[in-house]
């Protein structure tokens, strides 16, 4: 990893102090990166900045940013071609959501044709963990950690117990970033708060939408997208972990110059391709995948992933255990992200679907429920590669296609429930009663007496 000393980045803000700061009025673009560095991130925070100012002085764009590494405040920034300007010190309110807000009033008075802005720190994706003060971790409820590597922060020593291979897993994870954890007072950005968060951008501070580049683990999920989708009009994020240098920022603050129609389109893009050309050369492991996404294409994506699920619903209910367990393994069969077992490839879930149906058809005969099943898995999966405009993936990954979606097989956690994807989908009524079928036939199978 290449990180930035702190000695370094203050003679930067030293010399940043005597150069005038002209904030381009009615610019093309101002990004602003909001950062929660106080799990151990403010090294990261320091070398993030450090690309940013790498621009010259011919692009039309305002960078800002507001970085949290300590106690109960933030410092504001703008960056400038080849320095860092600090401008102020603000205090923060306990609540996430309503900080984000504040940052993005400050950003509004740069004013431009465009805004984006960028979440920078840990992530769960949809799911919302909790503090646990016993184990001094944040967790998932019903136990599910697989979220764990998104905060780990140490390596395993030789006295661990673990394998040598279990050992390493943990080493690359501790390289990995986590939605926003303050460590400080334990308070983390939840899926709701967000969705309210972009709400009052949209409406009260813009009066507009803005792209929305999530630099935090597991944040390209279709969920978020179609709950943001009122509000935000193109959103980045990973599907899997990310490592922690996160996105290539030199490259980013460097496709705004002399381009001063630069397109909301083309900036995801950029964020997306550029991280992919970062971690070829940096991710050891190879486990990453990240995307950019078309918001206003999201409800059509939901739209198909209803009517699948209400196929594999009436599939259950005409075929049974057979037909359980048809989907069960097609969920087996997609690709693993990280330690993240609950989430999966939306893209290559119909993918292994389809190849279970066509399976299930050879043995059992076609019937019109597998034939309709089949068609709209097949739409499902154009729907969902007209809204990724553009994705990247490292080994062992090269069949996902950029969008997310939360498929456990044995529970289902409760936050999902309070979301606004879950409240609104079908498939959360496939999710439970998936759940239950293949709960009632491990309680069979554990009660059939075994043969003599």
């Amino acid at each position: 990893m290449r990180y930035v000393s702190f000695p370094y980045l203050s003679y930067l803000f030293i010399l940043a102090s005597a150069v005038p700061v002209h904030a381009y009025q009615d610019a093309d673009w101002t990004m602003v990166v909001y950062m929660e560095a106080t799990d151990a991130m403010h090294e990261v925070a320091w070398h993030n900045m450090n690309q940013l100012m790498d621009y010259s002085s011919e692009s039309s764009v305002n960078i800002l940013v507001q970085l949290h590494y300590t106690d109960n405040y933030s410092w504001r920034y703008r960056v400038t071609p080849h320095s860092i300007v600090q401008l102020e010190r603000v205090t923060l309110d306990d609540n996430v959501a309503n900080n984000i807000i504040d940052t993005m009033k400050w950003a509004a008075t740069y004013s431009a044709e465009n805004y984006l802005l960028i979440l920078w720190d840990h992530g769960f994706g949809i799911l919302d963990p909790y503090f646990n003060e016993e184990t001094q971790k944040w967790e998932l409820a019903h136990g599910q950690l697989a979220q764990e590597c998104s905060i780990a922060t140490s390596v395993s020593s030789p006295e661990s117990g673990q394998s040598a291979e279990q050992d390493a897993d943990d080493a690359e994870h501790s390289r990995h970033r986590g939605m926003l954890i303050r460590a400080d007072n334990k308070t983390v950005l939840t899926n709701p708060e967000l969705v309210r968060a972009c709400k009052t951008i949209h409406d009260d501070v813009l009066g507009g939408s803005f792209v929305l580049g999530l630099d935090l683990c597991m944040g390209a999920m279709l969920e978020h997208a179609y709950q943001l989708a009122p509000y935000v009009s193109y959103m980045t994020g990973a599907q899997a972990c990310e490592v922690q240098d996160g996105y290539d920022y030199k490259a980013l603050a460097q496709a705004f110059e002399g381009n001063s129609q630069v397109t909301p389109q083309e900036v995801v893009k950029t964020i997306v391709k550029t991280f992919g050309v970062y971690c070829k050369e940096h991710e050891a492991v190879g486990n990453y995948a990240h995307a950019a996404i078309d918001i206003s294409q999201a409800e059509e994506v939901k739209k198909e992933l209803d009517i699948v699920a209400a196929l594999l619903l009436a599939g259950i209910k005409q075929h049974g255990k057979p037909f359980v367990q048809l989907i069960s393994d097609a969920r087996a069969a997609c690709a693993h992200f990280c330690y993240v077992a609950n989430y999966a490839d939306l893209h290559q879930v119909y993918q292994q679907l389809r190849k279970k149906v066509d399976d299930f058809v050879k043995k059992n005969g076609e019937t019109r429920l597998l034939k309709e099943l089949n068609n709209a898995l097949y739409i499902g999966q154009k729907t969902i590669e007209s809204a990724v405009v553009a994705n990247v993936a490292g080994r062992g990954l090269e069949d996902v296609h950029g969008l997310s979606i939360y498929f456990p097989l044995d529970v289902v956690d409760e936050s999902y429930v309070q979301t606004k994807f879950g409240q609104n989908s079908v498939w959360l009524i496939l999710l439970r009663e998936l759940v239950k079928a293949r709960g009632k036939l491990q309680s069979q199978s554990v009660d059939t007496p075994a043969e003599e």
